[in-house]
């Protein structure tokens, strides 16, 4: 009988976590140093036996105090069930290429604007959620797209917030080059989708993410 998707993600929990020589309760403490919030033993056990579905923040929270990708977690041997599917081992990993692992990444990438604008004890989450966008966008010209597109619209808006300002403040800003600089000197691409994008696209280009 073949196992879900959700038992096969947790398999692949449970054996991450032995590798690492802890137990649920460890780990459950772990995701709470990444995540922010520690997960019970009994949230830890359900997730192994695939009791539970996984967001794409669990997704992200588990690699990362795991130290593995989401790809590993989703690595499967043998065909697994979703709903009334039957999944491939070549088809789960193409998830991540297909319209349901852009809507999970695109929930991801947003998670990760968030967390960007937070305190400094969250920049290993905020990290390791761009380090696998960036790797899955770079195998998903559909995600990464979605992101270019994103950060040319915040990057228009910031244009019109930086105008609006400079025109109060009575700052030239008539060149590109002036409006660059005014829109550097007050933070303008600091703002958290911008600053989130650029992370996420950087060096996917060069080959970084794969």
């Amino acid at each position: 009988m073949d196992l879900t998707l959700e038992q096969a993600v947790g398999q692949n929990v449970a054996r991450f976590r032995q590798r690492k020589d802890w137990n649920q309760a460890e780990l459950g403490k772990a995701l709470g140093e990444v995540l922010g919030k520690p997960w019970q033993r009994q949230s830890v056990w359900a997730a192994e036996k695939g009791k539970r579905a996984f967001s794409a923040v669990d997704l992200i929270g588990l690699a990362s105090a795991l130290d593995v990708s989401v790809q590993d977690l989703l690595r499967v041997e043998e065909p697994v069930t979703a709903g009334s599917s039957e999944i491939s081992p070549e088809g789960v990993l193409k998830l991540i290429a297909g319209d349901s692992g852009t809507r999970q990444y695109t929930e991801m990438f947003h998670t990760a604007a968030d967390v960007q604008n937070v305190t400094r004890q969250n920049e290993h989450l905020y990290w390791n959620l761009v380090l696998n966008i960036r790797q899955a966008a770079s195998q998903n010209d559909r995600l990464r797209d979605e992101i270019q597109s994103q950060l040319e619209r915040s990057i228009d808006l910031q244009k019109q917030h930086a105008r609006r300002d400079a025109e109060n403040d009575g700052d030239d800003v008539s060149t590109p080059v002036k409006l660059e600089n005014y829109m550097k000197q007050w933070g303008h691409f600091d703002v958290p989708i911008v600053k989130t994008a650029r992370d996420v696209l950087e060096r996917i280009d060069h080959g970084e993410g794969e």
